[in-house]
Formats: structure tokens, sequence, C-alpha cells
């Protein structure tokens, strides 16, 4: 009996260390805390998650949702931070942190933009030239 016991509270340690120590958090701080630590190791999916179940339902935390702009931002989801970014703004206009990440981020999602619209114009100007008539097919002619 005390050999069973022993063997289950080795494995539950491993099952701890295995998790790295960490409990699910229940309260919108202890979201935000843990979604800053999965941000810190670049667990962005994670962050992101918990960065929303610390926003629940109408919350308007400037910090939650600057974290989830940066969290959105680091997935390529740059349309949801932008959005993120613009409510953070409007909850605090004087946060200079918020400020300049939202800067830092349009001056980038300009750029962004820019590249990705030359890109398809380009990859539409390829299409339209690499469209043969019935005349370049040799075709279009009768014989």
């Amino acid at each position: 009996m005390r050999r069973a016991f022993i063997i289950a509270f080795v494995l539950s340690g491993m099952a701890l260390t295995a998790c790295g120590g960490r409990r699910p958090p229940r309260q919108p701080g202890d979201q935000l805390d843990f979604g800053i630590r999965m941000a810190r190791e670049g667990l962005w999916s994670e962050a992101y998650f918990r960065f929303q179940q610390a926003a629940g339902a109408g919350e308007r935390d400037p910090r939650v949702l600057n974290n989830l702009a940066v969290a959105a931002e680091a997935l390529g989801r740059f349309d949801e931070a932008l959005e993120h970014y613009r409510r953070a703004l409007e909850v605090a206009p004087g946060n200079r942190e918020i400020k300049e990440n939202y800067d830092r981020f349009v001056s980038f999602y300009d750029s962004f933009r820019d590249r990705t619209e030359d890109a398809e114009e380009t990859a539409g100007e390829e299409r339209e030239d690499s469209v043969e008539s019935p005349e370049d097919r040799g075709g279009g002619g009768t014989s």
C-alpha cells in the first residue's frame, strides 16, 4: 500500500514537471500574467488565447487590448492587431506605450500592405502575359 502511494506521488510530480509546474489560470489577472509568460516563451497562440480570456466579455483593459494586439501581430493576424491597437487607444488615448506600439505597427503594416499589393499586381500582370491568343498558338486562320 505504501509503495503504491509512493509511485502515485512520484508520477504526479512527474506530471507537474512535464507541464512546467503551470496550473491553468482562473482569474482575468491570472490569465493576463499567464499570457505574458507564454509570450515571453514565444508561445504566441497560447498567449493570444490567454489574453482573450483575460479580456472576457466587454473588458476594456488597455493592457489586455495592447497585449492582444502584440500577440495578433506576432501571429501574422495583422488586421486583428490593428483593430486591437485602435481599441486600446480608444480606451487609453494618452498611454505612451500603446501609442508607440501602434505607431511602430502602422509603419510596418503600411509597408507590408504596399509590398503585398505590388506583388499581387506583378502576379496579375504575369498571368495576363502568359495567356495566349489563338494567333499566338498558330490558330485563328483557316487552312
